[in-house]
């Protein structure tokens, strides 16, 4: 019996090795160990082997379950991953059977664990009368169980229920039995007893007192709810009386038939953290539980390899929990409490709501019995594509504040070691190796922590580079790598090298305090300036691993610094010369040196300068825009007392706005032309390489000899103009002119005769021409210049006329008779045309005029004017009576007061016009001819009638042939 319950509480207290069971994810297996083989058993009973049994094997951590039923020969036979195992066999007419220890499987070979003796239940022999009441009242419809004590484990022989007479009859076999009577409403009662005979047992129930409530997780409904209550007081000898379920446990509410007296309220809920209280029943009560959200625990797996071994490694397995987590494998393991999980499994006589001592050394104990909590690495690290297996041998095991009271709400911690050797051989003293680590998912209840300290004895190791593959997972580390599981379940890959030595280089940032002092090619030492912060720099220094380096600076005065950045700063306070070591340590501890010399510098720079051969002194009178040579040869430098230092530049502020810098091995002759005239500080700065700076000053006087430089504008009414009207009031400025000594005069030349010696005069013009318009100015110093503008002067308001066209009345003219000359004139000027007057001209062929008329009428829209508006047109009507008949070639001019002379080009027009005879003329001539006629006819007849007076008679004329 007693080996029995220690098999009972070895094999629950194992499955605490997976504290985290609750929060557990099935991570994909990163090698498959199981490779096929098996674990295997054969049920027998005194009658040989038993076919038909059924069997679970339950991994105790991850509760994965495997069934079989075992054939003729009873043969059980399981193909499971690697893990620790509970078995239990069932088979019909035989008490169920829990193999006596936990099995440890590898999957590496096959397990066989031999033949299992199963027990036959004995025939009912005996019948047991219940006689159930309450007070003198029967109690019918009450649940009797029967329970059998074999080997430790309570077994259910029979059950069943009260008539109306509150009377059962049970068969059961003879032995020491344990009845358990429950009703709604009623105090559970349990009752042990030895049936030998039958018998008759008389069981009184009192009625409960009802406790009930309802839960919630920050305010919310809960889900997932359990609750119990725990009586403080009655021992366990009789737990379904010591511990309460409620009758009713319906969504967040519960309902316990429970009785007066001291509890402890036991509540818990999906995501929330439980709670153990102390409650006193005395009448009934409703409450509410309030829960708080699960905090956050860790479970933190930590490998540290041999020292020269890859093959094998030491885990310390630490798991932080909260108070309300209990052991899965552990007796009373659904009681969501550690501490009083404890307390009642290690204290069956007491159970007082303390976890003391004694009991903590147990719960150790127990858990060290259990085995490794990872029997093997395969779902979480590997190196060279090997996994790990635990020794068989038992892990040692701590745990941190669990000696507490049971209501204590301080979380836990629980810490295993174990030691683990390579699945094969790995090859040491290789150049590189991958480390996998596969990561289960972290949720806001569970994170997960995985460390890989490496090999560190003769060859060292380190981490180099990642890869993982969720961006949740985060790696960290180098001689130890940490892996901090993601919100998802993943792997990181770790690709690990042999530490090789780094490499140290040093030097000190040149700048304005900081010098490098070189010959040729070859350095020879710094130079800084006293009491100035100086920056040294490692850069150049190098990790052949490719991780980060430690730095430290003994600066040789003293002092000295650790960084772990390239750069560290230190100033010197006295100007003498230090030797400067730097020691370059990289992750696995190989170090590296490099040293320098450095010379302080604490002496200001001499400063001597020359013009020309001549010393400079205080004060220097030169001409403008004339070249003068300086230089700065006689300058020098000293470190201290005794040793020379080094002049880095010499800088030439000439005081007008620009410098020279001459540097250090440069030409010092230097060549200056001031430009402006004036009174100018020049100095000389002489800075060494340590940027101490000594300064020379001087006072210069540059004599003007520059002319004004001469510009003006031409303006009217304020506004510049680039031509002008005659007789407009124009403003000549000469504001725009300068000159360095300022402007002693004016003298103005407006090209037309007339002069003023104004800044800025008035002038008008009274001509239309091209004036070319000339200032000269005249500075304080003398320097006189000049410029001259072509100004185009036109015409102000004007009219002009355009002749056009010409036309006659009538078309032909006859002589003597009067006739009409029309000739078209428009206004196209600015200003209305007055005095409008014409004059006609006959050209003759050899191109001279002769002035026919200079009288003529203006018609404007058939009416006499004077004048015409501008853009106005009119007629110019001249009358006129030729005195001889022919062609005439006639011109036309015209004009009007004021009209500009340049402008009348178009003023003239030509055209031609025909002069007939006048018909009298033709008249007298027919006249004449008819007269003549008349008289000849008329002497023609009277010759006849007349006497011949003299002469011969005419001979008649000769006749043609």
């Amino acid at each position: 019996m007693q080996s029995n319950k220690t098999w009972k509480l070895a094999t629950g207290l194992m499955v605490l090795m997976l504290l985290a069971m609750p929060l557990l994810a099935v991570v994909p297996a990163n090698v498959s160990a199981a490779a096929g083989n098996t674990l295997s058993i054969n049920v027998f009973d005194d009658n040989g082997p038993v076919n038909g049994a059924t069997a679970s094997l339950t991994e105790v951590r991850k509760a994965t379950a495997y069934a079989d039923t075992s054939d003729s020969a009873g043969l059980l036979e399981f193909t499971p991953a690697p893990g620790y195992y509970r078995l239990k066999v069932s088979a019909a007419g035989h008490y169920d059977y829990t193999y006596e220890q936990v099995i440890r499987f590898d999957g590496l070979t096959n397990v066989y664990l031999g033949i299992l003796e199963m027990t036959l239940k004995n025939a009912p022999d005996t019948t047991l009368t219940f006689n159930v009441t309450s007070g003198s009242t029967a109690v019918s419809g009450a649940l009797v169980t029967v329970k059998y004590d074999h080997f430790g484990d309570l077994q259910t022989m029979t059950s069943g229920s009260t008539n109306t007479s509150g009377l059962l009859e049970l068969d059961v076999s003879s032995a020491d039995l344990i009845a358990v009577i429950s009703k709604a409403n009623y105090v559970t009662q349990e009752v042990a007893f030895t049936a030998l005979t039958d018998m008759t047992l008389d069981v009184s129930l009192n009625a409960s007192v009802s406790y009930s409530g309802t839960v919630t997780v920050n305010g919310a409904a809960a889900s997932g709810v359990k609750v119990y209550m725990v009586d403080q007081n009655d021992t366990l000898s009789a737990p379904n009386a010591k511990i309460l379920n409620p009758v009713v446990l319906s969504s967040n509410y519960f309902k316990f038939d429970a009785y007066p007296g001291d509890f402890y309220l036991v509540v818990d809920a999906n995501n929330a953290l439980g709670k153990v209280s102390s409650v006193t029943v005395s009448t009934a009560a409703t409450v509410t539980v309030n829960l708080a959200a699960q905090n956050l625990q860790v479970e933190k797996s930590s490998f540290a390899f041999a020292a020269d071994e890859w093959n094998s490694a030491v885990q310390t397995k630490t798991l932080d929990l909260d108070y309300d987590y209990a052991v899965p494998g552990l007796a009373y393991s659904y009681l969501p409490s550690i501490r009083m999980q404890l307390d009642l499994a290690f204290d069956v006589s007491n159970g007082n709501g303390i976890v003391d001592a004694a009991e903590l050394a147990a719960f150790e104990t127990a858990m060290e019995t259990f085995g490794p909590l990872d029997v093997t690495t395969e779902n979480m690290m590997t190196v060279s594509s090997q996994m790990f297996i635990s020794e068989a041998a038992a892990p040692t095991v701590t745990s941190t504040g669990l000696a507490d009271a049971v209501t204590s709400t301080a979380p836990f911690q629980m810490e295993m070691v174990a030691n683990y050797e390579s699945a094969a051989a790995i090859t040491n003293g290789q150049a590189s190796y991958s480390a996998k680590v596969t990561t289960r998912a972290a949720t806001s209840a569970m994170g997960y922590m995985y460390e890989l300290a490496f090999p560190s004895g003769t060859d060292k190791y380190e981490m180099v580079s990642n890869v993982t593959t969720s961006s949740t997972i985060a790696v960290s580390g180098y001689t130890t790598a940490v892996v901090n599981a993601g919100t998802v379940a993943g792997s990181a890959t770790l690709t690990v090298q042999k530490s090789v030595a780094p490499i140290a280089a040093a030097a000190i940032v040149t700048g304005v305090d900081a010098y490098k002092v070189m010959n040729g090619s070859t350095f020879l030492h710094y130079i800084v300036a006293q009491n100035e912060t100086v920056n040294f720099t490692a850069t150049g220094s190098s990790d052949p691993n490719g991780n980060p380096l430690e730095y430290t600076w003994n600066f040789g005065d003293g002092n000295s610094t650790t960084v772990s950045t390239v750069t560290a700063n230190h100033t010197y306070a006295a100007a003498e010369m230090f030797t400067v070591n730097l020691t370059v340590t990289d992750q696995a501890g190989l170090v590296a040196y490099k040293s320098f010399d450095v010379k302080v510098d604490g002496v200001d720079p001499t400063v001597a300068a020359k013009q020309n051969v001549t010393v400079l002194g205080s004060t220097l009178n030169v001409d403008q825009n004339k070249a003068y040579t300086f230089d700065s040869v006689d300058s020098a430098d000293m470190l201290n007392e005794t040793e020379a230092g080094l002049v880095a530049s010499y800088k030439w502020v000439w005081g007008d706005g620009n410098t020279t810098t001459v540097l250090m091995g440069e030409n010092q002759t230097v060549t200056k032309t001031w430009t402006t005239a004036g009174v100018f500080t020049m100095y000389l700065n002489v800075t060494d390489v340590a940027n101490h700076t000594s300064s020379k000053a001087v006072t210069v006087t540059v004599k003007d000899t520059v002319s004004p430089t001469v510009k003006f504008s031409v303006k009217l009414n304020g506004t510049v103009v680039t031509s002008a009207k005659e007789f407009q009031n124009l403003t000549f400025d000469a504001s725009a002119s300068s000159d360095a000594s300022g402007i002693a005069s004016y003298f103005w030349d407006f090209g037309d005769g007339t002069n003023s010696t104004l800044a800025s005069p008035a002038h008008s013009y009274s001509e239309i021409k091209t004036f070319t318009v000339k200032l000269t100015l005249t500075d304080n110093a003398g320097n006189v210049a000049n410029t001259t503008y072509s100004l185009k002067v036109e015409s102000s308001a004007r009219p002009d006329l355009r002749v056009g066209a010409v036309t006659f009345d009538p078309t032909k003219f006859t002589e003597g008779e009067d006739g009409y000359i029309y000739v078209n004139v428009t206004n196209v000027g600015t200003a209305e045309a007055k005095g409008i007057y014409g004059e006609l001209y006959k050209v003759n062929l050899d191109g001279t005029r002769k002035l026919l008329t200079d009288v003529s009428v203006l018609l404007v829209n058939d009416t006499e004017d004077d004048e015409l508006q501008v853009g106005e047109t009119g007629v110019l009507r001249f009358k006129y009576a030729f005195d001889s008949k022919g062609d005439y070639t006639l011109q036309v001019n015209v004009s009007a007061n004021n009209e500009v002379a340049s402008k009348m080009t178009d003023n003239s027009a030509t055209k031609s016009l025909t002069v007939e005879e006048a018909a009298w003329r033709s008249y007298l001539l027919y006249g004449g001819i008819f007269a003549v006629i008349i008289v000849v006819v008329v002497l023609f007849l009277f010759r006849k009638k007349l006497p011949v007076m003299s002469g011969k008679k005419a001979a008649p004329p000769t006749k043609k042939k």
